[in-house]
């Protein structure tokens, strides 16, 4: 019974009628030909077919695989772009220039960003586009994975984010391309923190009564915390000094109290860091006390006095010049932190005024 193999064989003739059977290796340095698209270890139809199928039904560059000594890096460079993007050229081009035209701005702070462009030199991409791949060296600076270049265009943008840093830091942004690469650098420093806003709640109040300030910076404070100073354009207001934002916190509130004055007046708050202000103008109206009464049954009431002491059941000092002709008062000479003690009486037409009505009792803030 005979058997077939595969390849050369060399048969040696020894005792007994056995056979000593050498296997000789085929050739396979094909195998390693760049152009032996399907791996069979020859260059032949089926590797242009392939091609073919690679080009995505182009045809005009196949003979290059077939030709004689052309199946060089050139040819397997633009079969690896045929691939990845669809396009097929002629002839043995050059290999594809890749560039990262530009870096804007080069020099950014933490929660800025820049814009990056990368350009293919000699046409435009091809069918499909070109996806060019990004790095970034540094977690200080942030790039997408990849970038599209669209088909028909030689460039494309895309963003870059400076990230949280302690201390300015260098940063090379990589593109890559069927093994092309460029480089380009910026720098990514710490944000400058800077005064956001100065806000007060409510912005109208009395002598004695006291507002909530809130100062707010653009991030959180560095160690050590953020002291921001406080001015006002009179002394209608007290107010500390200085106000801190505790370290990584970017607010902190303050209180503002309203002193005596004896008019309503307005000043202005402002609040300085590192060279920025914020201002916000108040107004302070005097302390006050309203009084409301019942109107006497009696004939002929004129008006009515108000009277005020500082001890429960007087004696009493009258507050009005002229008689008040209605059932409401407002005492606007008041001061902050005081108790004082009200009573009224009604005066008729022939100037008689009654006796003291019950007494009223009011605490200013």
């Amino acid at each position: 019974m005979s058997k077939r193999f595969q390849g050369s064989l060399r048969g040696l003739a020894l005792p007994a009628g056995l056979f000593v059977i050498f296997l000789v290796a085929v050739n396979l340095s094909a195998q390693t030909n760049p152009c032996d698209l399907n791996g069979d270890g020859v260059v032949n139809i089926a590797d242009v077919l392939d091609a073919v199928q690679m080009f995505r039904g182009e045809s005009q560059c196949t003979a290059d695989i077939l030709s004689a000594g052309v199946c060089s890096w050139q040819v397997v460079r633009r079969v690896e772009s045929a691939t990845l993007t669809g396009v097929c050229v002629t002839g043995n081009p050059s290999p594809p220039t890749l560039s990262v035209s530009s870096l804007s701005p080069t020099l950014i702070e933490s929660g800025q960003s820049s814009v990056g462009t990368v350009t293919l030199s000699g046409g435009s991409a091809g069918a499909g586009g070109v996806l060019v791949a990004l790095t970034s060296s540094s977690p200080a600076a942030g790039v997408p994975p990849s970038v599209l270049i669209p088909e028909g265009s030689a460039s494309a943008t895309f963003p870059i984010t400076g990230n949280e840093v302690a201390g300015s830091s260098s940063v090379i942004v990589t593109a890559s391309y069927s093994g092309v690469w460029s480089t380009a650098g910026l720098t990514v420093n710490p944000a400058q923190l800077s005064l956001s806003s100065l806000s007060v709640s409510p912005g109208s109040f009395a002598s004695g009564q006291t507002a909530t300030g809130i100062i707010e910076l653009s991030g959180p404070a560095p160690s050590g915390g953020a002291s921001v100073s406080l001015a006002g354009t009179n002394n209608a207001i007290s107010f500390p000094p200085a106000v801190t934002v505790t370290q990584g916190s970017d607010s902190a509130n303050f209180t503002v109290t309203a002193n005596m004055v004896t008019a309503a007046t307005e000043v202005q708050l402002t609040a300085s860091y590192s060279g920025g202000n914020s201002s916000v103008t108040l107004t302070i109206d005097p302390a006050s006390v309203t009084l409301s009464w019942v109107a006497s049954t009696s004939p002929d009431i004129a008006g009515y006095n108000v009277f005020r002491g500082t001890v429960s059941g007087g004696p009493y000092t009258q507050l009005n010049t002229a008689l008040v002709p209605g059932t409401s008062y407002v005492d606007s000479t008041v001061l902050p932190g005081s108790t004082y003690f009200y009573v009224t009486t009604a005066v008729n037409t022939t100037d008689i005024q009654s006796a003291y009505s019950n007494q009223a009792e009011a605490a200013v803030p």
